[in-house]
């Protein structure tokens, strides 16, 4: 019996992946950095397999290139990695490779509909070669997977899809909900009315997020210690789980730090204001990976409380999950 997902919802970040599809019933997601590898000196990575197998480590073909992308969700990039943090990120063979290695990383035969996620400023530019992208068989390294329908959606759509799912929307016909989605390298916003349409003329797209104050944080610690940071993966790791940064033999409380880069992050949430025009009737939700650097900036801008969105990295993915799982059975 061939082997079908009905819907795997991906989005693709700066950062990280984040993913999720419905097997036997029940939801599994997973994450990994958006970092890919070109597969190089053979004979030596073959002797380090013969050590042990990284079972995480998924090895895609783009063209004439082979990339290596590690899904496990634990690893950390070493220091020499580089992620893509431009525009056309959606049309390099980075991005390619971490969409096929997410398919891979399921193992099924063929997916009914692939959900894909943009930053709203990208939408127009690459949302139809996304879908005639993956529209298609693809060759993994040991099975082929047929995509049958792509369906590409504005980021902060996925968080909207999984509030509503969860009864956290308001009710009220005189209140809109706006989601704003903090990622690492884009920070959007859109207003949804409350009979649940988009008010694009509200919608606010931004290449700026968390890798503006984890860089911030990086260069102060490299300024009063004289160690030069190179890894921001280290940095965001210890940020996001509260952790000392481990620098030069020295354990770095990063809090101080936190609270002063924090300051940049005011000028982006007022020019989220701006785009939005005003706050007034707004229930405002703050999702994405970066969710935490900036949600007291958005409070202060808003004049008062956003709301964190749960589990604020997967929100979206999930929120895809949910959205097109509903859209089908509507069809049906």
């Amino acid at each position: 019996m061939e082997d079908v997902i009905e819907v795997l919802a991906c989005d693709v970040g700066y950062f990280s992946v984040k993913a999720a599809y419905r097997s036997r019933g029940a939801v599994e997601s997973f994450s990994f950095p958006s970092v890919t590898n070109r597969s190089t000196r053979e004979s030596l990575r073959s002797a380090t397999e013969f050590l042990g197998k990284n079972e995480s480590r998924i090895d895609v073909c783009v063209g004439s290139t082979t990339y290596i992308v590690d899904t496990g969700k634990s690893s950390l990039p070493s220091s020499a990695a580089m992620r893509v943090e431009v525009d056309n990120f959606p049309q390099t063979e980075q991005y390619i490779a971490l969409v096929l290695a997410s398919i891979a990383k399921t193992r099924t035969s063929r997916i009914r509909c692939l959900v894909l996620g943009l930053p709203i400023h990208t939408m127009t530019r690459h949302a139809a070669y996304l879908k005639s992208r993956f529209e298609a068989i693809h060759r993994l390294s040991d099975h082929a997977c047929v995509v049958e329908k792509v369906v590409v959606l504005p980021q902060p759509l996925g968080s909207f899809a999984a509030l509503r799912s969860q009864d956290t929307i308001s009710i009220d016909r005189t209140m809109s909900t706006c989601i704003v989605d903090v990622g690492w390298h884009t920070t959007d916003a859109i207003v949804i009315g409350p009979d649940g349409t988009p008010d694009l003329d509200r919608s606010v797209g931004l290449p700026a997020g968390a890798a503006r104050v984890v860089r911030e944080v990086a260069h102060m610690v490299s300024e009063n210690t004289g160690v030069r940071i190179e890894n921001l993966d280290r940095v965001d790791y210890a940020l996001r789980t509260r952790n000392p940064l481990l620098l030069g033999g020295s354990s770095i409380d990063l809090a101080p730090y936190i609270r002063l880069a924090s300051k940049d992050t005011i000028q982006i949430a007022n020019a989220v204001l701006t785009g939005l025009k005003t706050a007034e009737d707004l229930n405002v939700f703050a999702t994405g990976g970066g969710a935490t650097l900036y949600v007291d900036a958005l409070s202060a801008s808003m004049g008062f409380p956003v709301k964190l969105v749960e589990r604020a990295q997967m929100a979206n993915a999930l929120g895809f999950l949910i959205a097109a799982e509903g859209a089908a059975k509507a069809r049906k």
